[in-house]
């Protein structure tokens, strides 16, 4: 295991946290050395309702940047130099782009919901429901918090599916409720998610997918709430697939 609090062999103060936040640069550690480098800022408007953690970076078929936040929606369509900010209505912040410029993202009030999918072709003004993830049977779910739209136009949604309330195996080691997350396909657009694969046990919906060059998957994993392993409970693991993430057996890690 490879801990995060001196990445890169490096430990970092706050004094260069601020001068980073401040200056023309970011930090990067390597190899025990602590580099400089240089970049273009751009400030973003401050979302009266947003949060640390509710930012959505996507790009369009076009190269169009959007940086969503909760309620403001920045467009840039120059490589992100500059920005035209717009007000949305919940935005979600977890949007993606289809191959056709339509916009998508899911939506879940509660973990007793079901995953809705809804669609935008107005950059996030008006969105309409095209579908929803049957994930039954089930007890509590995770969705909405990341989706991957891949090179052939698939897309891709990592779910998180429960036995037992989210929570309870913190509150109660002896609890029995399992937590298991699954990555759902869909082939039209997000009106339907036919297909899952299991991604593995007590692995968060906070999970990040990317596809690389050669066409295989890459996954960023927060790995807990597993009452036998308590300690485990903010790891990351990486895990890849071959296969597109199609059905069948766990995904190696």
């Amino acid at each position: 295991m490879l801990s995060t609090q001196d990445m890169g062999g490096v430990a970092v103060t706050e004094k260069d946290l601020w001068a980073m936040q401040a200056g023309d640069h970011i930090l990067h550690a390597r190899n025990g050395a602590l580099q400089k480098v240089v970049v273009h800022k751009s400030r973003l408007p401050l979302d009266p309702k947003g949060h640390v953690q509710i930012l959505g970076l996507v790009q369009a078929p076009d190269r169009t940047i959007y940086a969503v936040q909760k309620s403001i929606v920045s467009k840039s369509i120059d490589g992100g130099k500059t920005w035209k900010h717009a007000k949305v209505n919940d935005a979600g912040s977890r949007w993606v782009i289809n191959a056709d410029g339509r916009f998508v993202h899911i939506r879940q009030h509660s973990e007793n919901d079901l995953p809705a999918v809804f669609a935008s072709d107005d950059e996030g003004q008006i969105w309409d429901q095209i579908g929803q993830i049957d994930v039954s049977p089930r007890k509590a779910i995770g969705a909405g918090h990341s989706m991957r739209v891949l090179k052939d136009g698939t897309l891709m949604a990592p779910i998180q599916i429960a036995d037992a309330p989210f929570g309870e195996g913190e509150t109660d080691p002896t609890s029995e409720g399992k937590n298991t997350l699954y990555i759902f396909r869909s082939e039209d657009g997000g009106r339907s998610f036919l297909a899952r694969a299991v991604m593995g046990d007590w692995c968060s919906y906070e999970t990040n997918i990317a596809q690389l060059p050669s066409g295989s998957l890459l996954a960023v994993i927060r790995y807990g709430l597993n009452p036998e392993h308590p300690e485990l409970r903010k790891h990351v693991f990486l895990s890849n697939s071959t296969d597109g993430a199609s059905p069948g057996p766990t995904c190696a890690n």
